[in-house]
C-alpha cells in the first residue's frame, strides 16, 4: 500500500511519518494485524474470540497481509 505505486506511497515525506486514513477499518482489528506482522504476541489477547479472528482474516486478505501473517498465526 505504500509502494510507489499508490497514491498513499507517492512523495512520503522522510521527517515525518505520512498519516493514511481507513474510515472504512476496525482501529481494533488493525492494532491486532500489526502486532502480529512485528510480532508483538504479548500485546494480543489470548485466546481471541472467533469472531475477532474472522474480522482479522477479512482485513488481512483485503491487505495482502496473509504472507506476512503466517508465522504470527501459528502462534
Amino acid at each position: 500500500m505504500l509502494g510507489p505505486h499508490y497514491d498513499e506511497g507517492r512523495n512520503l515525506p522522510s521527517e515525518s511519518p505520512k498519516d493514511v486514513p481507513l474510515p472504512q477499518d476496525d482501529p481494533e482489528v488493525l492494532e491486532i494485524i500489526f502486532n502480529a506482522i512485528h510480532y508483538r504476541m504479548e500485546a494480543i489477547d489470548d485466546p481471541l474470540d472467533p469472531a475477532v479472528v474472522l474480522r482479522v482474516t477479512i482485513i488481512a486478505d483485503k491487505y495482502d497481509f496473509m504472507e506476512a501473517f503466517k508465522l504470527a498465526s501459528r502462534d
